[in-house]
């Protein structure tokens, strides 16, 4: 778990202003199961990877994150999506849906079946 918050915070990379939540950051981190730090992980890894804001702070960061899968059915992109990731039909948070592998094995989701 030691390793998973570092890496939670070098991917927050938080300003000078911020180092001092580091043990605040680190005792709420190890509350959380390891399935729900992987979400938040996931989530915010992609969030900054599509360029979009993520809070300044740290530890709010994390507290305020709520991740979710991308349901891509019926979304701009899904067919560049089904050519270049494993794509399943999955049940999450009791609808079916249109999701990548990945995200459907890190939310735990049910009633799984390939697409391609």
């Amino acid at each position: 778990m030691t390793e998973s918050v570092q890496l939670m915070w070098d991917l927050l990379s938080p300003s000078f202003a911020y180092l001092n939540v580091w043990n605040s950051f680190r005792a709420y981190w190890q509350t959380l199961t390891l399935a729900r730090q992987r979400q938040i992980y996931w989530y915010l890894r992609e969030q900054k990877r599509r360029g979009e804001p993520i809070k300044e702070h740290p530890l709010y960061a994390i507290q305020d994150c709520n991740p979710r899968p991308t349901n891509w059915n019926g979304r701009r992109g899904v067919n560049e999506k089904i050519k270049t990731e494993k794509m399943v039909i999955a049940k999450y948070d009791g609808s079916f849906g249109t999701y990548t592998l990945q995200e459907a094995k890190l939310f735990e989701m049910t009633d799984i079946t390939p697409l391609n």
